[in-house]
């Protein structure tokens, strides 16, 4: 059951991001007077930035492990649970809230977002013919 609800937990938190980015950067075209090949490379190019930076989060996270001291005096947040967390486990039931340690890295989570934002550039092509 925590392994279900570890990776239910990574799959809604990508597409959450991803649904951000989508409609942010769709807006964000459309204001400034861009068609939706600008939303795709700009999809594209996000993803590629959501990859970049999973994958400083993942070294990151070696080093640390390898390191404990190496936290004192970092950027690195607390442990404590970030203002989002926070109201989620306010509206979930007890029985669905994962502890910090049953739960899927940061670093995983946005490698998926990276994954699901390249996902939609692709199936903006492929599916919807946009800029071919």
């Amino acid at each position: 059951m925590r392994t279900t609800l570890a990776i239910l937990d990574a799959v809604l938190a990508a597409v959450l991001v991803a649904g951000l980015v989508t409609a942010a950067t769709t807006v964000i075209a459309l204001v400034t007077g861009s068609d939706l090949v600008a939303v795709k490379h700009a999809l594209f190019v996000v993803g590629l930035l959501l990859f970049g930076v999973a994958g400083l989060q993942w070294r990151s996270s070696i080093d640390l492990d390898a390191d404990p001291e190496a936290r004192h005096g970092s950027s690195i947040p607390p442990d404590g649970p970030s203002r989002l967390r926070s109201v989620l486990e306010a509206i979930l039931p007890e029985a669905l809230i994962l502890p910090r340690s049953a739960r899927v890295s940061e670093a995983a989570k946005l490698t998926l977002a990276g994954v699901v934002v390249l996902l939609f550039s692709y199936l903006m092509e492929e599916v919807f013919g946009i800029g071919v």
